[in-house]
């Protein structure tokens, strides 16, 4: 089963050697030597990735990260050469996720990829010289997650269709509460209900149902 590209404030990728290389496709790669390389799946949280210092950038350090185009990929170094040769660089300038998945069934290998913005933008927000805290990659194996909030099917597919015909969750209770969908419709309906937001079938000014940031729900009782 293929990794996500991202979700809840990581970037996942799959290891094969020692090394990951995180990169704009347009720049030299920054190369990072992972402590304990176990092959399989990993992950990096967005919060250790970091603008580079003065020092560093003077040092050229071969982990510096120069990203001109507001995004970065994250793949096993062993596999960059044939990334790059296969890489198309103006279906790959923008989060275009069907392509992406093409390219990944194309190299047989599971590649991360983080797009700047939206809740991303305290850690990663966009064109700079960056660098990684190697300390905070994660074997996805090894690592020992929360369970996700659940909700019921229909539930569920309702706030999936407002993720993609709104692009935002704004509350209709309150109106002064939205969160905004950066990320593709079932990643960003994990994110809503993880931070405590609902949509149920009452219905509001915006049609046949109603959307409840986590203060109104609390204060209105409702349960999924």
């Amino acid at each position: 089963m293929s990794l996500p590209y991202h979700e809840n404030g990581y970037v996942y990728f799959e290891l094969r050697s020692s090394q990951v290389a995180v990169f704009d496709p347009a720049n030299k790669p920054g190369i990072y030597e992972i402590p304990v390389a176990t092959p399989g799946s990993w992950r990096l949280p967005v919060d250790a990735i970091r603008p580079a210092t003065q020092a560093e950038i003077e040092a050229d350090s071969k982990q510096l990260i120069s990203v001109d185009a507001a995004q970065i990929f994250l793949i096993d170094a062993s596999c960059l050469d044939v990334f790059l040769d296969e890489f198309d660089p103006v279906r790959g300038s923008w989060p275009d996720y069907d392509y992406f998945d093409g390219l990944r069934e194309t190299l047989k290998i599971d590649f991360g990829y983080l797009v700047a913005g939206g809740e991303l933008t305290a850690h990663f927000d966009g064109d700079g010289t960056w660098m990684i805290d190697v300390t905070q990659f994660e074997h996805v194996d090894t690592v020992v997650d929360q369970p996700e909030k659940t909700v019921d099917q229909g539930t569920r597919k309702l706030m999936l269709k407002v993720a993609r015909t709104m692009k935002t969750f704004v509350c209709t209770q309150c109106f002064s509460e939205e969160l905004l969908c950066e990320s593709e419709p079932d990643v960003c309906v994990q994110q809503a209900l993880d931070a405590g937001w609902l949509v149920t079938t009452a219905p509001s000014q915006f049609g046949k149902f109603s959307v409840l940031c986590p203060t109104c729900r609390a204060d209105s009782g409702e349960r999924a």
